[in-house]
């Protein structure tokens, strides 16, 4: 059976785009840190927790650590996302992939979800999406995923959902998505 709930937030693609293209106007900490989560719909805990160990370049993934439910997985990275953290890696990758630039102010040393979420609400903003949320985000990219003909069980696996149900939420974001698959058929 279905879940009842629905996002309240999915982004079209127009505003996804936009979305990124201002990310792209910050400087490479807050670009690489958005265009990550734009790109593979992680969770800004999981985003602001990243360790350069867990960043493989060459296989274009990363790990995301015991997730929620203590569940780790590889997301793929864009290349857009991969040229943005070769701008921030340090001739030796360790640590944190974004610390915080205020470390007198977090005791965990990598930046603050609340610092992430105020920088996503600043852009929503600035592309006319009033109180912009990061989950939006995640919610925006598994909707687009799947309207792009991505299988859902591949879509769950990237973001981590604990079932085919939850993922199954996002099929009906964009339902031109589901007159166009009629489409390839002969």
């Amino acid at each position: 059976m279905a879940s009842k709930w629905v996002p309240k937030l999915i982004l079209t693609e127009e505003q996804w785009e936009a979305f990124v293209e201002e990310a792209k106007k910050l400087d490479d900490y807050w670009a690489s840190l958005l265009l990550f989560i734009a790109y593979t719909g992680c969770r800004v805990s999981e985003a602001a927790t990243l360790l350069w160990e867990r960043v493989n370049f060459e296989t274009r993934e990363a790990l995301i650590w015991r997730s929620k439910r203590g569940k780790s997985r590889y997301v793929p990275l864009h290349p857009i996302v991969i040229k943005y953290l070769n701008k921030i890696k340090p001739k030796e990758p360790r640590g944190w992939v974004w610390p915080s630039r205020k470390p007198k102010r977090t005791k965990r040393g990598h930046v603050s979800t609340r610092a992430i979420e105020y920088k996503i609400k600043e852009i929503g903003e600035r592309i006319g999406v009033r109180n912009l949320h990061p989950h939006a985000l995640r919610h925006t990219v598994a909707s687009l995923m799947l309207a792009k003909g991505v299988d859902p069980p591949t879509v769950r696996d990237i973001l981590g959902h604990s079932s085919l149900q939850v993922t199954d939420i996002y099929s009906h974001a964009y339902p031109e998505a589901r007159k166009r698959a009629i489409m390839v058929l002969k």
